[in-house]
């Protein structure tokens, strides 16, 4: 069973090369979770939020009467 890779939304808060991409000051990508607490450590980039890896199902019940 393969597992899913958590992503991390960050924004740039400097311009930023990540995956052969130059990307801006101000720009948010999606990063794989190990490469966002890099990014974050080096002043790079701040968390904007957690993509969800799998997608959640929402089911809403009927009452019969």
């Amino acid at each position: 069973m393969s597992e899913k890779l958590k992503t991390v939304k960050v924004k740039l808060l400097k311009a930023h090369k990540h995956a052969g991409m130059q990307y801006s000051e101000g720009v948010e990508i999606d990063v794989p979770e190990h490469d966002a607490t890099w990014l974050k450590n080096l002043n790079i980039a701040e968390e904007v939020g957690v993509t969800p890896t799998v997608s959640a199902q929402t089911t809403k019940k009927v009452e019969e009467k």
